[in-house]
This record gives C-alpha cells, structure tokens and sequence, in this order.
C-alpha cells in the first residue's frame, strides 16, 4: 500500500490553530480521503488497461482495491487489502505484488518449468505518476473542508 504524506502543510496550519482537536481531525482526514481514491483510480485504470482482458476482469485483484483513512493517526492506505463484498465473502489480493512485480520462470526438480510472469508496473507507475497530484487533492481538500467547519463555527 502507498501513504500519502501531507508535504505543503505550513498554510493549513494558520487554520487549523482556530479551529479544535476533532473539526482539525475531521477536516484533514477529508482531504487526505480525496488523495487516496486518486491514488485508487489510477491504479484501477492502469491495471484494467495492461491484463490481458481488460473487459472481461472480475478476479479478485480488481475487487480488492482499497481506500483506508486511519483512526487514530493522520494518514492513510491506498492499494490492496480486505474488503466485503455485497455477499459478506472476504476478498483477499495477497497476490498483487507479483503481478505488479513480476515473476522469474521457476525450474522444478523433474525438469519441468513453473513458467513466468511478466510485470505489469501498474501501482509503481501509480505511485510515480499520481502521488504529485494526490499530495494537491489532499491539500484542497483539507482547504475545503477547514473553510466549512469555520463558515459553521461563524
């Protein structure tokens, strides 16, 4: 999974000295929200465009894309994990690595090979190319937020 740090933070915190401990909580985890389904977007779109059959993709890799926004901390998980499906089934991507990765062709002990996967890079190229403007949609989502709960404080 990929965090998202707030890297520009210097002007939400002249708004966030005004404002408590839980609206401050609310407002930052709102936008680091908004920064995560980039990340989740991106990912999704770049995995559907590089298998094989993009059409036709209902495994569980697909299924168990992820947004997390964390409890107790500042922060949040995008990628892969745990979800439910409508049915209550757990869905578990605990393969996502190697088709990210890649795989090298195995040889058994009878002489036989296991084959190879080739990488598919989609949440490398994720992370790369989308983490600049999910670092933006956490800050104007915080801004947005924090402009709300001050407007209602007024």
């Amino acid at each position: 999974m990929s965090e998202v740090k707030i890297i520009g933070q210097d002007r939400i915190n002249a708004m966030l000295q005004q404002l408590n401990d839980i609206d401050a909580n609310k407002s930052i985890k709102a936008g680091i929200r908004k920064g995560l389904n980039i990340l989740r977007q991106g990912g999704f779109k770049r995995l559907k465009a590089r298998m094989k059959n993009p059409s036709g993709v209902t495994g569980n890799l697909v299924k168990s894309f992820n947004v997390r926004v964390k409890k107790n901390k500042l922060g949040g998980l995008a990628g892969f994990g745990m979800v439910s499906d409508t049915d209550g089934n757990h869905i578990i991507a605990r393969h996502a690595h190697l088709v990210d990765l890649g795989t090298a062709s195995r040889e058994r002990q009878n002489g036989g090979s296991t084959g190879k996967m080739p990488a598919l890079n989609f949440w490398t190229d994720t992370r790369n190319e989308d983490m600049d403007n999910a670092v933006c949609e956490v800050l104007k989502g915080t801004e947005v937020a924090l402009t709300k709960i001050l407007g209602k404080n007024e």
